[in-house]
């Protein structure tokens, strides 16, 4: 039951986060063969931070366990984010491990708008999926017949 503005605002933003869901684990497979199997644990982390930011939009604003999970979805958010990058650090497992560790807990400034945005970026992020989708599988064709 909705009691007012607010906590409208709060379910929209929750089961718009966990509409987002589908259109991350679509990229993520997608992007698998650009990327590597590491695309599968961001897919995952990503969506896993998404679940987290649902739940607390369904506690509502004021609740005092709203604003620590928005954390902890940011922080997640910033490991997706983060996650791909750690092949590319020159060194050691362990230089890269933890310098991956150091990207991710500072990804989470961008994971936390990305969380809360969310719902909004999923149909963007949805169309240029499907259209990069179709460029693939023809054979990069819509990129050459546009340009002649």
């Amino acid at each position: 039951m909705v009691r007012d503005a607010t906590h409208a605002m709060n379910l929209g933003l929750a089961v718009g986060a966990l509409a987002a869901i589908p259109a991350t684990i679509a990229a993520g497979t997608v992007l698998i063969p650009r990327f590597g199997g590491v695309i599968r644990w961001s897919a995952l982390l990503c969506s896993a931070s998404l679940i987290v930011v649902a739940a607390a939009q369904f506690v509502g604003a004021g609740h005092p366990l709203q604003w620590p999970l928005v954390l902890a979805a940011a922080t997640l958010m910033g490991f997706a984010v983060a996650l791909p990058f750690g092949r590319l650090i020159p060194g050691g497992r362990a230089l890269r491990m933890g310098v991956t560790g150091m990207l991710g807990f500072a990804g989470s400034i961008v994971g936390l708008s990305l969380v809360t945005m969310a719902a909004f970026i999923a149909p963007l992020a949805a169309t240029a999926l499907f259209a990069w989708s179709l460029r693939l599988r023809n054979g990069g064709a819509a990129a050459t017949t546009m340009t002649t």
